[in-house]
């Protein structure tokens, strides 16, 4: 009985496979017609959850072939878009520029080209002057960057700050491979970051616009060099004092020093993990019955809404 129900399920795969090939065989027509048309970035489907799925276990093959069915059913920019990831995380660097420039038509926006997915991208002609042409496009549509060269390079930054992340944690035979490359990436990133604040300080949101803002905070967060780290706190507690969006940011780094420099933190962002019961909890906050009411001041959500990302316990309370 068991091997009749394993038969029966690998033949409905093959049916659910075989249906996919065929509306991909038939896409070409809808592709072509679609191809010089705007896309609207869509709430996804139930197919391309599934794909999003797949692509988060590794299996980049089959949520490629979903993908694209359901680009071929309903062309739009949410699927363009994950199609031009995942074919960057296969290094196939001419169907993510395809892709691309399908989602980018008529997206004036620059962050989603500068997603972590795309770093085996971004030392191509074609990504260079793809890249070019969506930042004249940005600032058509929404105004001048105070200096486009440094927006360019923090968010050059951005890509190698999350790159290899995906491959880590869905290759674990070769994980320890992907990790050194991300601590030499982070090495890089704190030497430019070190460079740009020398040149300019600490990049505001007039000088780099909002989408780079958080940019060195992001690299001050993965890096080891903490003596660095240490001496950006009291620059960044400036800037949050004069700007609202650097006070998430402040928070954060205030409590990692914190913690590991073995004192309590403020805002309790920083769980801790109990490795007998295999998760993480909380419990080095100072003055614990009002720590809402500070992570409100800074920007932050409740705690048990933020514990709740982590699958944390609130210990703080006991």
């Amino acid at each position: 009985m068991e091997k009749h129900s394993d038969k029966l399920n690998f033949t409905m795969k093959q049916i659910f496979f075989l249906f996919l090939v065929i509306l991909l065989l038939s896409s070409c027509k809808i592709d072509k017609k679609n191809s010089c048309k705007c896309l609207k970035y869509n709430n996804p489907s139930k197919m391309e959850l599934y794909a999003d799925s797949l692509k988060r276990v590794g299996d980049l093959k089959t949520a490629i072939l979903v993908y694209k069915t359901e680009y071929a059913i309903k062309p739009n920019k949410r699927t363009a878009y994950s199609l031009a990831y995942s074919y960057s995380l296969m290094w196939d660097m001419d169907s993510s520029l395809y892709y691309l420039k399908k989602a980018t038509l008529c997206d004036s926006s620059i962050y989603r080209i500068y997603d972590a997915s795309l770093f085996p991208l971004i030392n191509t002609n074609e990504w260079k002057t793809f890249a070019n042409r969506q930042m004249d496009k940005f600032e058509i549509n929404h105004g001048k960057f105070g200096n486009r060269d440094l927006v360019n390079k923090l968010m050059l930054i951005r890509i190698k700050d999350q790159a290899y992340y995906w491959h880590a944690f869905t290759k674990p035979d070769s994980a320890a491979v992907y990790w050194a490359k991300k601590i030499e990436l982070n090495k890089e990133n704190v030497l430019e970051i070190k460079k740009i604040i020398k040149t300019y300080g600490w990049p505001t949101r007039k000088l780099v616009g909002i989408d780079a803002l958080s940019v060195v905070f992001s690299v001050l967060q993965h890096s080891s060099d903490y003596e660095f780290v240490k001496e950006m706190r009291p620059q960044l507690k400036r800037l949050a004092e004069s700007d609202s969006l650097f006070l998430p940011q402040y928070a954060l780094l205030d409590d990692r020093i914190n913690v590991r420099e073995g004192k309590k933190q403020l805002y309790g962002s920083q769980p801790s993990y109990d490795s007998i019961k295999k998760v993480y909890y909380l419990d080095n906050v100072v003055f614990p019955d009002s720590l809402d009411i500070r992570r409100k001041k800074m920007g932050l959500s409740p705690i048990k809404e933020y514990l709740k990302q982590w699958n944390a316990e609130l210990r703080i309370y006991d």
